[in-house]
Order: structure tokens, then sequence, then C-alpha cells
């Protein structure tokens, strides 16, 4: 009986994928075909033609197929593929070029873009893990328009899952956006980075010893909304990052305004390394924040997060610890500033906009600058804009009475003008620059 049913299953998976058992590892041949338009320096062709993968002059067109979700597949240095409709892959990696002009990219496993390649997303794409050494980005999307999503720690199986492990993102190249868009503060540009929701981290980084730079410029940061379950989730930030974004989308935040029942979040910037946010920190919608019973959300900052630097003129520099939303909530919002060690000592610039906000009375908001931490408003053109506020009612508790190191940069005629009754002491250096 164990034999039949063995014989079964086997005969099973042989029907259900066809000839993919034959062939399970795909790789782009437009070199071999003739009469194959070209642009640029690149052979074209569509991920759906059945030539794109087989040479029909020596094999049987009858059979030839075009990749599914069981399939490896490669892109040849030199091809330029495009997508016209929903398509598939087991592993994707990009040695030429990409181009997805409608339907979704679904790869069951790993993307990898390899130094000559290019991923160019004009629609949505699924995967495992992201390793780029190339260009994988939104070229053609205007700064101010609607980026579309890249989703990580996804599978394919019949329909999208999100799963529940840990999924890195190795980033050597430019990814999201061109880097003159982020060292210029381009606001927008890029793509969403959405990860699943059920997995237990996600980690940001590039190979020892490769400085990308800002090569990391996308839209937006924020789970998916699939379904709500009771999991820590720790993304790990081990490379420097400038995140930007359009009026009415969040910029860095670990909650996208969904309730994640139980579900617990931490960010940890590493020591070294700087998360450069040309936006909104904390922010969804430019104000609102998740419902009640979501779980604790912790910042830790071991590195720099600076909310001034990247586009100091953006209307959207906002720094909002908390909701402004009267139906916002959560057990217990958290930023350190450092862990109280010199290795993680922590940085912290401030923009034009600094909101701490407590909008229940169950609601926990921390903001702990801790002993070798500096902190520092940023913001040079004007004076910022400090609201400290409990159910709307002005509360100075909620911004840190004591600072290891505090600056103020308003070099250009700003000043920085605190709440009435905000006393603040300072236990190692208090830095003034001339304005």
């Amino acid at each position: 009986m164990k034999n039949i049913f063995t014989y079964g299953i086997f005969l099973f998976f042989l029907v259900g994928i066809g000839n993919n058992v034959q062939a399970t590892a795909f790789t782009s041949r437009l070199s071999g075909i003739s009469g194959v338009p070209s642009a640029r320096g690149y052979r074209i062709g569509a991920w759906n033609a059945k030539s794109t993968w087989y040479d029909p002059s020596v094999i049987d067109t009858a059979t030839v197929v075009v990749p599914t979700y069981n399939d490896d597949v490669t892109i040849s240095a030199g091809d330029s593929i495009y997508l016209g409709n929903t398509s598939y892959a087991k592993t994707l990696t990009v040695n030429g070029t990409v181009c997805m002009y409608n339907g979704a990219m679904n790869i069951n496993g790993d993307l990898t873009v390899n130094s000559t390649g290019v991923f160019s997303m004009k629609s949505n794409a699924y995967c495992s893990n992201i390793y780029n050494y190339g260009k994988l980005w939104c070229y053609n999307t205007a700064p101010n328009g609607s980026p579309k999503s890249l989703y990580v720690g996804y599978t394919y199986a019949g329909s999208l899952a999100g799963g529940t492990g840990d999924y890195t993102i190795v980033n050597d190249g430019i990814f999201g956006s061109l880097r003159s868009n982020a060292v210029a503060g381009v606001i927008g540009g890029g793509f969403y980075l959405l990860f699943s929701n059920l997995a237990k981290s996600l980690t940001i980084q590039h190979s020892v010893g490769v400085t990308s730079g800002y090569a990391f410029s996308i839209a937006a940061i924020y789970p998916d909304t699939k379904t709500t379950v009771s999991q820590d989730f720790n993304l790990n930030i081990k490379e420097s990052i400038a995140l930007l974004r359009t009026s009415t989308q969040p910029s860095f935040t670990l909650t996208n305004g969904d309730v994640f029942l139980g579900f617990n979040r931490t960010c940890t910037i590493f020591p070294t390394d700087t998360v450069f946010v040309a936006g909104g920190f904390h922010v969804k919608g430019g104000s609102s924040q998740p419902s009640a019973s979501i779980g604790n959300i912790t910042y830790n900052v071991y590195g720099c997060l600076d909310v001034a630097t990247l586009h100091p003129s953006s209307t959207y520099n906002e720094f909002n610890l908390g909701a402004t939303s009267a139906a916002g909530n959560t057990s217990t919002l958290t930023l350190n500033v450092g862990d109280g060690t010199q290795a993680n000592a922590g940085t912290l610039v401030l923009g034009k906009t600094i909101k701490v906000v407590r909008t229940s009375s169950s609601q926990t908001v921390t903001f702990n600058p801790s002993a070798y931490s500096t902190v520092t408003f940023g913001y040079a053109s004007a004076s910022p804009t400090i609201t400290l506020t409990t159910n709307a009612v002005v509360d100075n508790t909620l911004f840190p009475t004591s600072f290891y190191n505090l600056t103020s940069n308003n070099s250009v005629g700003g000043s920085v003008t605190l709440p009435t009754g905000l006393n603040i002491n300072v236990s190692n250096a208090l830095t003034l620059t001339s304005g």
C-alpha cells in the first residue's frame, strides 16, 4: 500500500508540472536566434515567448514552455526580457535586464541581480531574499508618482504566502533609485518595500568590506497587510540608507496603520550605519497610527537616525514619536538613542517638525537618549516646531529632560524654542552653532 501511495504522488508530480521535470533551469538564449530585435546593445525578448528560452529551430515548439514557479531562471548578459503579464520563477538570477511593463513578477525563492544586471520595476514583484549587486529600481518612475511595491518574504505556490522566517536584503549596488536622487533629496521615486508581517526579521545590509553609500533609496518601508500574528519582528539596518517619500505615504515606520494584535516590532540601526529620512519618521499618511492593542514598537538607534540632513526643505520632514489620531494607540512606543555604552552610542538628528504624542491614557511613549548618545536639532532653515501632547493637552513630560550630548545646528539664523516649562539638563557637551 505504501508503494502504491508513493507512486501515485510521483505520478501526480509529473502530471502537475509537465515538461518542467526535464527543464527546471531556464536561461534566456536570444543570442542564438535570428531576427531578434535589439536596442541600446540589448537583445529584446518577451518573458512569455517560447523563443526567449529555446531556439525553435532545434527544439520541437510543441514541447516548449515558459518558466513556472518550479523553475530556476537566469537572464543572460546582453538579453533584455520584458514582462507583459504576470510571470513566475522559482529563483531569478539577472545578468542582463528585466523590464516589467505589466503584470507581477512572482518569484518562489530568491532574487539575485548581479553586477551587469538591471531589474526595472513598473509593476509589483514578490520574492524571498534579495541579493543586489547591480541595479534594482523603478528607473523611469516620476519622483512624485506612484511607485510600485517590492514584497520581501513571500513565496508562490498556487497563491502568494507571507513567510515566517528570517529574510535578508544584501545591497552592494543601486537599490530603489539613482544615488544622485537620494543625495539631492528628491522626494518619492524608488518603490515601496513591504515585508511579510509573518516574518521574524528582515536584515538590510551590504557585504563585508563594501560601502554602497546612498544606494538604498526607497519611497517607504512597512509590513504588508496579510494576517494578524502573535510574533515579534526585528528590522535590522546594517547599511547607510536614504529613505524618500511622497506627501501621502510613510517614510520610515514599523507600522502601516493596520491592527496587528500582539505583533511586537523592533527596528535596530547598527553602529556606524545611518538611516537618512527625507520625509517622516514613524508617520502613516502624515498623521494617523494604528488602533489599540497592536503590541509594542521599539526603535534602537545605535548608529544614526537623521531626519533633517538629506532633504531639509521638505514640508513632510517630520519626527513623530506617537500618534496624532484619536484612535491611535500602542501598548509601548519607545525610541532608544544608544544603550548606555560607547559601542552603541547612537545619534539622532531632528528635523523641522518634532512631535511626541500620547493619544490615550493606556499608551506609553518613551524618548530615551542614553549615556554617550547625541541628539541634534538639525533643521537649519528656521526654528523647529516642537509639539508635546497627551490627549491633546500639552505634556512636557514626554520630552527628555536629560541628554548626554545636545547640539543645536541652526546656523542660518533660526533658533530652538523649547515649550514653556520644559527644563533640560546636559551631562556632557552642549554645542550651539552661531545663528
